[in-house]
Order: C-alpha cells, then sequence, then structure tokens
C-alpha cells in the first residue's frame, strides 16, 4: 500500500475519527485500563517513534469500550493530565479502580482528578521487573515464589508470603523486596475483590485494542494512519 493510498483513505476517515474521539463518555466506569504503547512511524520523511496513549473502560453494564488514543512523542505522567482532563470534560465523573503499570507520578497525577479512584498496578509488569534482578538458575524459584504472593486467597496470606519471599531472598535480591514493599498498597488493592475480578484488573497489558494492532504493524506511514485504522 502507497503512502499516498494511506494519506488518501486517512483523509476520507479523520473527520469521523475526530467526532468519536471527543463523543461523549459515560458518568462512571468501574474499570479503567491506562495504558501506553511505543509504535514507529513517519514523520516529515524520517522513521521516529511516537506513544499512543490508550484508555480501555469496562462500564457498569460490564461493557469494554475503548474511550480514547492520544499520540505523544514519550509517555509522561504530564500528559496524562491531559487525557484525564479530557475524559473528564466528556463526562467522566468518577473511576473505581485504575489499572496502569507503575509509571513515575501517575498515580498521584491521576488523584488530582479522580480522587477516590483506587489504583491497581499491573502485578504481570511488576514479576517481570523482579525477574530481571534475578540470576537464571534462580528464576524459576523466585518466580514459584512471587506468585505465591499474587495469588494469595486474602490480604492476609499476600502479606504473609511476602514475609516468607523476603526470608528467604531478602539478602539476595534486596532491590526485588524494595520494589514490592514501595509498592505494596497499590499492587495488592485486587486482593479484597473476587478471584473472577481479581483475574481482570491485576494486568493492564494487551487489554486494549491498539496493542494488539502494534504487534502486528511495525510502522505506520503516518501517525493519523494509527488513529485511523483504530
Amino acid at each position: 500500500v502507497s503512502p499516498a493510498l494511506v494519506s488518501k483513505i486517512t483523509d476520507r476517515i479523520m473527520p469521523e475519527v475526530r467526532e468519536w474521539q471527543s463523543r461523549a463518555l459515560d458518568d462512571v466506569y468501574t474499570v479503567v485500563f491506562f495504558d501506553g504503547v511505543w509504535f514507529k512511524g513517519r514523520s516529515e520523511g524520517k522513521i521516529v517513534k511516537k506513544c499512543a496513549y490508550s484508555v480501555l473502560g469496562v462500564t457498569t453494564e460490564g461493557k469494554k469500550d475503548i474511550l480514547g488514543i492520544w499520540i505523544a512523542d514519550s509517555e509522561s505522567a504530564s500528559f496524562w493530565v491531559s487525557v484525564f482532563n479530557d475524559l473528564k470534560n466528556r463526562g467522566v465523573k468518577d473511576i473505581l479502580i485504575a489499572c496502569h503499570d507503575n509509571l513515575t507520578g501517575f498515580s498521584k497525577t491521576l488523584e488530582t482528578t479522580y480522587p477516590r479512584t483506587e489504583n491497581q498496578l499491573c502485578i504481570v509488569r511488576q514479576i517481570r521487573n523482579s525477574l530481571a534482578f534475578v540470576n537464571w538458575k534462580d528464576r524459576k524459584a523466585v518466580a514459584a515464589d512471587l506468585k505465591r504472593i499474587y495469588t494469595a486467597a486474602t490480604l492476609d496470606e499476600a502479606e504473609y508470603q511476602l514475609e516468607v519471599f523476603r526470608e528467604r531472598y531478602g539478602k539476595r535480591y534486596p532491590y526485588i523486596l524494595k520494589s514490592w514493599d514501595e509498592n505494596w498498597f497499590e499492587l495488592s488493592v485486587f486482593s479484597k475483590y473476587p478471584d473472577a475480578v481479581r483475574r481482570f484488573i491485576c494486568t493492564s497489558v494487551g487489554r486494549s485494542l491498539i496493542f494488539s494492532i502494534l504487534l502486528t504493524q511495525s510502522l505506520f506511514y503516518y501517525f493519523w494512519a494509527l488513529m485511523a485504522i483504530l
């Protein structure tokens, strides 16, 4: 497909895209997944990387809906502020649970717009980051012991398993415990919910349509083409 054809098609459907991006939203969403995904695109004859901010919400009726997509040069808490404000201006008054990775400053910036929202950090990314520090020969055992923490039936059991992990690996891998301790409050929010809800909210990875599309597209001729496809 030529760049000219992509541009022509994009120009024809962009009015609908803009209308979709500015549509009114529900007052309340039970769960909202916030995710930033990097992709490559062509800008002024050069190949550059951009970040696509995607927001997927779950309505009070249980329906999933992409609330919006924003494209920026990088992922930062300051840009997420503009996303939160846009959601609020389009009618979102409250979010019960926000699922996201541990981007610096995200939770605090979200609190300025939605002070009652609970933050659940992505467990999958927490595990991935934890194992990055582990020797290859220890990975299987460490992963199994970490699993006992996030699959515990109750918060008390999860805290107990965290202490067991501390006794076994505290001296060998102190940086893993440091991360879990610093983020425990937002890592353990899902523990108080039923199993079906826990499985749903404990990860932000791959929840949005944009994530699956970007996995299959290595390059977009124009960034607006990405919006048009989505």
